[in-house]
């Protein structure tokens, strides 16, 4: 019974060394994955505004668009 309680006090530390790294890695992932996010958004907007203004064509502007939906920012 000693021998039981003494290997499981051993693991606490490293169980929670691990669940840390755990929950950094997929905090990582999640802002990586709203960073990339909000630079697609970014890129529409400022798409849409030089439609507005009469930079782009409507042809030009769809076009543009499906290349950002090709490119890395897929979500």
């Amino acid at each position: 019974m000693e021998h039981l309680t003494e290997l499981l006090n051993s693991w606490y530390p490293l169980m929670f060394i691990l669940s840390v790294g755990v929950a950094l890695i997929i905090w990582i992932w999640a802002i990586k994955k709203k960073t990339r996010h909000d630079f697609r958004q970014a890129a529409e907007l400022v798409l849409n505004r030089q439609y507005r203004n009469g930079y782009l064509s409507k042809d030009e502007l769809q076009s543009r668009l499906q290349s950002l939906k090709k490119r890395n920012f897929n979500e």
